[in-house]
């Protein structure tokens, strides 16, 4: 989504402006858009080299960038347990 914005920002020459990324990961989005002390710890996240890049490409783009968390949805259907599975669901 970035490059995509980066793209559009730079083939039509935008300076100015907001765009907003609509996320249904929380983590993801706390772990691009907030900071997060020096050292080795941000580095041993799951994903970092993707985290870093998006944050290298926030930084470098004109405009910008908001975020707002989306609750996702699941089409997982509800297990009913009955007997003896309600007592040992497994």
């Amino acid at each position: 989504m970035l490059y995509l914005v980066q793209r559009v920002c730079s083939i039509k020459s935008l300076y100015i402006g907001t765009v907003t990324i609509y996320c249904d990961s929380k983590s993801a989005l706390q772990n691009v858009f907030e900071n997060h002390k020096l050292g080795i710890t941000p580095f041993l996240q799951p994903d970092a080299d993707i985290v870093h890049t998006a944050k290298q490409m926030i930084k470098e783009l004109p405009i910008q960038v908001k975020n707002i968390w989306v609750k996702g949805h699941s089409t997982a259907q509800k297990k009913v347990f009955t007997g003896r599975t309600q007592r040992n669901p497994r």
